[in-house]
């Protein structure tokens, strides 16, 4: 019988699992050097993650020696660093490319997730920016039943990020 290991991609979860084993670290796991994070840590952690990854960005998670825990997200070319240390305040770091853009310390789980939603805004918003208008007639004529074709319509979420993207269908009739 073989040992086949089935596993599946879920976005996300290999820097959740490997944020939870960061609590199980032994004292002196780098070289005789090195603390576990406290647990608070690592939850606060785990919300960026989580919320990296709803917004569709990709993620992973380092130690550091002292307990601090860096959860990376990447975006292209942008990377976002976000490194909770001991008194689980936050270090935000943005990089386009190797150049260093923006830094804040001290930001609480609330400001970091801020951070956070609003790149994920500037995202959609670029993305709205580039997308092409469809190339789907507006009318025409059915060779099976002579009728009218529905038009499609692109319908966008509104700037305040409440209704999702849809491919709507509009009768031609109205």
């Amino acid at each position: 019988m073989s040992d086949k290991v089935i596993t599946t991609h879920i976005p996300g979860f290999q820097t959740f699992a490997k944020l939870l084993r960061f609590v199980n670290y032994p004292a002196g796991w780098n070289y005789g050097v090195g603390m576990p994070p406290d647990i608070g840590v690592v939850a606060v952690a785990v919300k960026i993650n989580q919320a990296a990854v709803k917004a569709g960005l990709e993620t992973d998670a380092f130690l550091g020696v002292d307990g601090e825990v860096r959860v990376a997200v990447y975006h292209r070319s942008t990377y976002l660093q976000f490194t909770v240390d001991e008194r689980c305040l936050v270090e935000y770091v943005r990089e386009e490319g190797d150049e260093e853009l923006q830094r804040i310390i001290d930001l609480t789980t609330e400001g970091a997730l801020s951070i956070l939603e609003s790149f994920e805004l500037e995202l959609w918003r670029s993305s709205v920016s580039s997308t092409v208008t469809t190339t789907m007639p507006t009318e025409g004529v059915s060779k099976i039943s002579h009728s009218k074709l529905p038009a499609a319509v692109r319908v966008f979420r509104s700037l305040n990020g409440i209704a999702p993207f849809e491919l709507a269908l509009q009768s031609a009739d109205t």
